[in-house]
């Protein structure tokens, strides 16, 4: 209901207030979630959606909504897919991902080079900037934006602790024994009534595959991304871990 009322409603409100105004083109920020749980094949535009989540299923309502209006001739509706967006000051999976390895929390993943695409906030913003500004091509379009080369979860794991001055370590811990503790996250579920930080949805965005192409919104608009995430990971790792030893030193909690 949650979803419900924050990605459909509201933007149904948003596009009913935009027609007012006498607004010319919309542009939706949407998600990879639309489009189902990824794939170890790359995925375009043209991929049939199969959102398997509330998030996801109300993210594909809205975009048919603004898509619609285009059709009805009196707003240009145009969505831009996203998948995981990182940056300085990021929240969600690679934010938590990068923490726990900061403080020495987390196993080594196994070593499969599984893909998952990412963008950065500061290419995210400009995809959006250009599909707003461009004259002609994004009107009634969906396009996906993000990095060229997808990242694995091992490649991240090994680079961040390679930032931190740490041996390499030549072991991953089998996805078995990742997918057991997924379901032990499931268990607690139950019994508390919630959800808990690491279940099987956790395991599955760690090891599984979510890689998408970018190449019509570079095709048809020009954007293109700028920043790459192997090349920013030691910035953010940096960060936090200059956060980790701020709160060290000022006595709290790590």
């Amino acid at each position: 209901a949650d979803h419900y009322r924050d990605n459909v409603e509201a933007t149904r409100q948003l596009l009913i207030a935009a027609v007012a105004s006498g607004t010319r083109r919309l542009v939706f920020a949407s998600s990879v979630a639309a489009m189902g749980a990824g794939s170890p094949h790359c995925l375009d535009e043209l991929a049939t959606p199969a959102p398997v989540a509330a998030y996801g299923r109300t993210k594909l309502l809205a975009e048919g909504l603004v898509l619609a209006e285009r059709g009805a001739g009196a707003l240009e509706g145009v969505v831009v897919r996203f998948p995981l967006v990182y940056g300085r000051g990021q929240k969600g999976n690679l934010d938590r991902l990068l923490r726990a390895i900061v403080h020495g929390r987390f196993p080594p993943p196994p070593r499969r080079a599984n893909r998952r695409s990412v963008v950065h906030v500061e290419d995210a913003v400009e995809a959006l900037a250009i599909a707003a500004r461009h004259e002609t091509a994004a009107a009634g379009r969906i396009y996906l934006a993000c990095e060229n080369e997808p990242s694995s979860t091992r490649a991240i794991f090994d680079h961040a602790r390679e930032v931190l001055g740490r041996r390499a370590v030549g072991w991953g811990l089998p996805a078995t024994a990742w997918r057991a503790l997924g379901r032990m996250g499931d268990g607690a579920a139950v019994l508390l009534g919630r959800r808990v930080g690491f279940d099987s949805t956790a395991v599955e965005r760690l090891l599984g595959d979510a890689w998408y192409s970018s190449a019509r919104i570079q095709r048809e608009l020009g954007w293109r991304p700028r920043r790459r995430l192997n090349e920013e990971l030691p910035r953010l790792v940096a960060e936090l871990a200059g956060e980790s030893i701020s709160h060290q030193e000022g006595g709290g909690h790590v």
